[in-house]
């Protein structure tokens, strides 16, 4: 019999249902089942929350698809109008630069011709002063040649003073 239980013993099969009661008592103990059940639940809420994830990423992306949709054209009309409103921005600046220039060319003929005046004035006031100058010298000459000249246009001045009638 000794033989008999050491062959048992020693034998694969007695180890294995050995091992097997071991695990069964250990998976009871453990509550292995209650655990790998709860794993099991763990996964399937995994991947349903992947699911709906999915779903809802692919709701946003097919709601970035129909926004950028027509991103092209938008953008396209967009830089029109820009380009439009930069036009007339550019021709309404040029319309204020003329005219500003028109009015600078005026402003700058009145200063030319009030400058022109003055020289002009100054000019005939130089040549008038210039004149009784060479006159009162010219005069002076002959009434320092011809007394007798002198005291004839006092007298001429005094017969017209005469004539003046006076009222009061």
């Amino acid at each position: 019999m000794a033989d008999f239980w050491n062959l048992i013993v020693q034998s694969n099969t007695f180890n294995f249902i050995i091992m097997l009661v071991i695990f069964v008592m250990l998976w009871q103990k453990l509550d292995i089942t209650s655990k790998v059940e709860g794993m099991k639940l763990e996964i399937a809420e995994f991947i349903e929350k992947s699911k709906r994830e999915k779903e809802l990423a692919t709701k946003h992306l097919q709601d970035a698809e129909k926004s950028v949709e027509n991103l092209d054209n938008e953008i396209k009309e967009k830089l029109d109008k820009s380009k439009l409103m930069a036009q007339n921005v550019f021709h309404e600046i040029q319309d204020m630069a003329n005219k500003s220039i028109e009015k600078i060319e005026a402003n700058v003929d009145k200063i030319i011709n009030n400058e022109t005046r003055k020289v002009n004035t100054k000019l005939s006031h130089s040549t008038a002063d210039s004149a009784i100058n060479l006159a009162t010298t010219k005069l002076q000459e002959m009434f320092a040649q011809n007394p007798e000249l002198h005291n004839k246009q006092i007298n001429e001045a005094i017969e017209t003073l005469d004539r003046i009638t006076w009222t009061k």
